[in-house]
């Protein structure tokens, strides 16, 4: 690995407090490969402060680049380091820094297991389907699941009895922004803009210019509702 003095473009690279102070910076720059490599150099630290501050950089570092389950691990070592310090004053910011890590830890398992629900959806006929309580929230999960799975033509059928079903705007918005992921995207698009401009809702408004953004579809600027 070429050094600092051959490579002007290296992190330098120190030992003890001082690479922390490094890996701090690191952090402020969002660089969380640097920042983990400043903390490898610093090694073990005697002093509980320095411990402490090591292991929340740690903690950042990895959940910088998307590691929760080992950010969550260093965020756990910084608590109990943090409680072994005389007054415990960083106590109350790690513990803050490891809640955040397990909220984003649990984010994604509730994320995963409504994954997995969807997919289960993808066996349950349309018919099915249509009998439920909120049928074109349920159709729209669907059609989304095939979509991910490249079976544009039964996602399309799916969100379009989605369509059909749907009776608020919300519901509408969402089902149209499905039929436009199966192309072509364009004419669902501007729907579910008229739709979400008559229910002067800022967040369909939001999604529609999200999905406009992704499908290149520019949008008409339309007339005020009176």
């Amino acid at each position: 690995m070429p050094s600092s003095k051959t490579d002007p473009n290296a992190e330098p690279r120190e030992a003890g407090p001082a690479a922390i102070r490094l890996a701090a910076d690191a952090l402020k720059g969002r660089r969380w490969d640097a920042a983990l490599e400043h903390l490898e150099a610093a090694g073990e630290q005697g002093d509980p402060g320095l411990r402490t501050r090591s292991l929340a950089f740690r903690a950042q570092a990895l959940e910088g680049l998307g590691r929760l389950d080992e950010a969550e691990r260093a965020g756990a070592l910084a608590v109990q380091s943090a409680k072994r310090e005389p007054g415990q004053p960083g106590l109350v910011a790690v513990r803050g820094l490891h809640a955040a890590i397990l909220a984003q830890v649990g984010a994604r398992e509730v994320a995963k297991k409504a994954l997995e629900a969807d997919r289960a959806l993808v066996d349950r006929p349309d018919a099915a389907l249509a009998t439920e309580p909120n049928a074109s929230a349920v159709l729209v999960r669907r059609a989304n699941a095939l979509a991910d799975a490249g079976r544009s033509d039964e996602a399309r059928a799916s969100a379009t009895l989605a369509w059909e079903l749907a009776r608020e705007p919300r519901e509408h918005v969402l089902a149209a922004l499905t039929i436009s992921r199966c192309g072509p995207a364009e004419a669902w698009i501007k729907k579910a803009h008229e739709v979400a401009d008559r229910a002067d809702d800022q967040n369909l408004l939001t999604a529609v210019a999200k999905a406009a953004r992704m499908a290149g579809v520019v949008l008409d600027v339309l007339p005020p509702t009176r």
